[in-house]
């Protein structure tokens, strides 16, 4: 079940990727940018759809890896968390405290995985701090197991994106 859910969902990234950042460009066309968001700040969003499909992309490389691929999907999904969270907050009466508290909110389901894996491995897994936007996975996956080249490519790639992703909520 999870692999014939899984090859549907491979299919949809692109479509996500697509619908997403055409959405976005037509709503700043069209000035229905929600009035917490300037049209730039707006339209950096896309940089975590585009995280989304880098991570999710990599998970579905490293299927065979279960220790990656869960926690890079973890981190794909809570990289497009941020809309959900916009619209359950009341974001116009949080005025700009309210990117705080959605950048707030999705860190701390990092952080519960975080602290999960430190308790129960001993330590933090990588995948986590890929995911997050600040490891470099060269050097430690190196050491363990191999990772296949185009992996490090795409966790390389993944580092920028979600790096800039998580700066453009600030």
């Amino acid at each position: 079940m999870h692999r014939r859910l899984g090859v549907a969902t491979a299919c949809l990234i692109p479509v996500m990727v697509v619908v997403g950042v055409a959405t976005t460009v037509m709503a700043v066309r069209l000035n229905r940018v929600p009035p917490f968001f300037t049209p730039g700040l707006f339209l950096a969003l896309d940089l975590q759809i585009i995280g989304f499909a880098i991570l999710a992309g990599w998970a579905i490389q490293l299927r065979h890896r279960s220790d990656w691929h869960k926690r890079l999907m973890l981190c794909a999904t809570i990289l497009i968390m941020s809309p959900a969270l916009g619209r359950i907050l009341p974001m116009p009466l949080m005025g700009p405290s309210g990117t705080w508290a959605i950048f707030i909110a999705t860190m701390a389901y990092l952080g519960a995985a975080m602290l999960f894996d430190a308790q129960l491995r001993g330590r933090v897994h990588l995948a986590l701090l890929v995911g997050r936007g600040n490891a470099d996975p060269r050097p430690a996956a190196d050491r363990h197991r191999r990772v296949q080249p185009a992996a490090r490519q795409a966790g390389r790639a993944t580092c920028r994106l979600t790096a800039g992703a998580r700066l453009s909520m600030i």
